[in-house]
């Protein structure tokens, strides 16, 4: 029975980790699908800087959604292949149009792509680890990488892309003014959040993400970045590539921080093996067991 239960562990454990490999894979799509909001957006206003960032970046998403396609085999096995394609569809209409858009329509198709990609991840988290809807520390660590952090790079993602459309534009309309001070509210509201579950995580889990960018350094770049934004309301607006690069380095720090988060989440046992590995007992262990069974001390030879 303990044999069966401890087999049944590590398979569950192997599908979080393939889970995770996807994810991650994931997250640098829409790291992409970010960068190619804020610079077609800029493109469509007239701004030509970004002509070759953006054509670059089409690519990267491209032959990244290629790359997740060829692993349909793990989608499907863990339930979501049918939202994968809906994903490779929605890019593949954006790709083939965005020159044709309305600058403000293209942002917004960029977000809903953005968002169904969000919601993947936390479905293939969710069905692979069911364990992460439970109030544990993994669950924990997962919301706050998975979800939190997620939702803090966008809503900072998203104010760069605006920012980028209205220095391009080189004017801000009194609606534009709105939504600037709409968007700066909500990044606000969601750093603070931000900040209770980062500090509210146990110490092996928050340490290492401090340690990886720490949290008054990332507020000093938010606060400069947002400054920026302010000022255009005041003042000449600055040239796009400006603000997308006082962005970037938010956005950087964060990307980080999320790899570091996603590490951790990968040491995450599950309780039994946890268990096992802090105190094994005297029992034989099927051969697909051994890669994560602690290995006995060779004897040296006298």
């Amino acid at each position: 029975m303990l044999k069966n239960n401890l087999n049944k562990s590590h398979r569950m454990h192997q599908n979080w980790l393939k889970a995770l490999g996807i994810i991650e894979q994931l997250h640098d799509l829409c790291f992409d699908i970010r960068s190619h909001r804020g610079t077609s957006t800029a493109q469509l206003e007239g701004d030509i800087f970004f002509q070759n960032i953006t054509q670059n970046t089409s690519q990267r998403i491209s032959q990244a959604l290629v790359q997740l396609g060829d692993q349909h085999a793990i989608f499907k096995a863990l339930n979501s292949h049918k939202e994968f394609l809906e994903i490779t569809r929605l890019w593949l209409n954006i790709q083939a149009s965005w020159q044709a858009t309305k600058s403000y329509d293209n942002f917004v198709e960029h977000c809903q792509l953005i968002e169904k990609i969000q919601q993947l991840i936390w479905q293939l988290a969710s069905f692979a680890s069911p364990d992460i809807l439970d109030n544990n520390e993994k669950a924990r660590l997962a919301h706050f990488i998975l979800r939190t952090q997620a939702e803090l790079m966008e809503n900072i993602a998203q104010l760069r892309g605006l920012s980028c459309l209205y220095c391009a534009r080189g004017e801000l309309q009194r609606k534009d003014k709105k939504i600037i001070r709409d968007e700066i509210q909500g990044i606000y509201q969601i750093w603070q959040g931000w900040l209770c579950e980062l500090n509210e995580l146990p110490a092996q889990f928050r340490q290492p993400l401090n340690d990886d960018v720490h949290q008054n350094q990332l507020k000093r770049y938010i606060d400069e970045f947002i400054q920026l934004v302010q000022g255009f309301q005041s003042q000449q607006l600055p040239n796009a590539s400006e603000t997308f690069n006082a962005a970037n380095r938010i956005l950087n720090a964060l990307n980080s921080q999320y790899k570091s988060g996603l590490e951790l989440l990968r040491s995450c046992l599950r309780d039994e093996l946890q268990q096992w590995i802090s105190n094994p007992p005297k029992v034989l262990l099927t051969d697909s067991y051994q890669e994560i069974a602690p290995q006995p001390r060779q004897r040296l030879n006298a």
